[in-house]
């Protein structure tokens, strides 16, 4: 009897499965089919949204595209589409507008990076090619020009001039290996010197004759440095005894490198000093086996690809001894890797920069001028370069003092550029809550942009829409 009942209830099951199997093959759509596409179909908008708001238009369009091919009757994502184009294109001009403008006032850092912009958006524009080629021609010759001028003010000494020169190279070709070195061997000599004047006026001057020393070796063309390294041993010459005794001292002490300023400094007044020589070569050996183990572990841990670290052991190598193989140029590689691991962290530093101007510039247009000039002040914090928050916070002042007295005229005094980016940023806002049936946040969004432009008309569609889709969900 209980096998009969177990054989009746697997009939019933089975039979029951199989005719549920048959109901989803007869309606030709498996069970989840159409759910799955929806969910496919959004994630794909999403991911374009983001792409277009983060100027990769191509991309969004082709991902867009793709959406579309899912579900060709789909209007949302066609106009999605047409507003992408529409966006790149003013991009593209925006970007070749601004880079004409920069180049003309000189700025060529900036006129290249906007004309590269518009090449990125339209690969085939021959206007913004010619003048990125016109751009990097003036680039090529001003960086020539800048490299020769400071090697030949630091072979003069002239190290002030050297490091604008130096600079002016970093900005234009940051990969340019060799003057990393001069411009970091540059700076150092600035320290040194700066160092070794104060050891002078203190008497101190074995320091000094370090010091003195140390620059020799990093510029022997300098012509000043024999002629003060003279003055610091003929006025040291009194110290031999003291500074011998002071390098026994530190090497006691584990201080190497004050013992080796000591026993130097002796060996600089009496070469035969045979103590003197003795002790450096214990000093020296020390120092060199510090110089390994921390050349080691910099390669262990670029090794492992912690760049912070390794900056840091390769640094340490160059204290003491400012030529050792090649951990300059490791050096600069592991603060390359580094800064592109950092990347990140700028990229959102960037973001809420634009925030921050753009909520400003929202507040500045309802007349919140005192609160709009706090936003632009913590611009500055992040980026103290930023001309914009500098010419808005000035404009803003200007209406506290004057505005109730007189008519603002100039009440979008603001860059056209900058007002079109704020309409894009609210409209892909606007489509991914739209899209997430977020729909009181997306009509804020698109509010905003009536406030910039009241005759929006896709904002205003969007926001019809999207008010009735509230309607519909209460």
């Amino acid at each position: 009897m209980k096998k009969l009942l177990i054989i009746i209830f697997l009939f019933v099951f089975v039979g029951g499965v199989c005719a549920k199997a048959d109901d989803v093959k007869d309606s030709g759509v498996p069970a989840r089919s159409k759910t799955n596409k929806e969910e496919l179909i959004h994630k794909k908008i999403t991911e374009g949204m983001l792409n277009a708001r983060r100027g990769k238009f191509d991309e969004a369009i082709k991902i867009f595209e793709e959406a579309q091919k899912m579900d060709p009757d789909n209007e949302k994502i066609k106009s999605y589409i047409n507003y992408v184009k529409k966006t790149k294109k003013l991009s593209m001009e925006r970007s070749y507008d601004a880079g004409a403008r920069f180049f003309k006032e000189g700025n060529l850092f900036e006129a290249r990076e906007k004309f590269q912009k518009a090449l990125a958006a339209n690969p085939k524009n021959d206007k913004a090619r010619k003048k990125l080629a016109e751009v990097n021609a003036v680039i090529l010759e001003k960086t020539s020009k800048a490299k020769k001028e400071g090697k030949n003010n630091f072979n003069k000494g002239k190290y002030s001039e050297a490091i604008e020169d130096f600079k002016l190279v970093r900005k234009f070709n940051p990969d340019d290996e060799e003057i990393e070195d001069y411009l970091r061997n540059t700076e150092k000599i600035e320290i040194l010197l700066a160092e070794a004047k104060n050891f002078m006026s203190r008497g101190k001057y074995t320091d000094a004759m370090y010091n003195y020393k140390t620059i020799k070796e990093l510029n022997k063309y300098d012509p000043n440095i024999d002629g003060l390294k003279k003055i610091a041993e003929t006025k040291g010459e009194g110290e031999v005894s003291k500074w011998f005794n002071e390098g026994l001292e530190h090497y006691e002490k584990g201080d190497l490198k004050e013992a080796e300023k000591r026993f130097l400094g002796v060996l600089s007044i009496n070469k035969n000093h045979a103590e003197a020589k003795k002790n450096l070569a214990k000093v020296e050996k020390g120092i060199n086996k510090k110089i390994s183990s921390y050349y080691k572990a910099g390669n262990s841990y670029y090794g492992r690809k912690d760049y912070k670290n390794a900056i840091t052991e390769y640094t340490k190598v160059l204290e003491l001894k400012h030529k050792y193989k090649d951990t300059s140029r490791k050096l600069a590689k592991a603060r390359k890797e580094y800064d592109k691991e950092s990347s990140g962290q700028r990229q959102r530093e960037a973001n809420k920069i634009q925030e921050l101007l753009y909520k400003g510039i929202e507040l500045y247009r309802k007349k919140e001028y005192k609160k709009a000039i706090e936003l632009w002040k913590k611009v500055l914090k992040l980026d103290p370069h930023n001309e914009k928050p500098k010419k808005y916070i000035k404009r803003s002042e200007y209406q506290l003092q004057h505005g109730n007295k007189r008519k603002d005229k100039k009440r979008d005094f603001f860059y056209k550029e900058e007002l079109q980016q704020m309409i894009e940023k609210y409209f892909y806002d606007g489509m991914m809550l739209f899209e997430d049936k977020n729909y009181k946040k997306a009509i804020a969004k698109w509010e905003k942009i009536l406030e910039i432009d009241p005759n929006n008309s896709l904002a205003v569609k969007y926001i019809d829409e999207a008010k009735k889709k509230l309607q519909k969900s209460k």
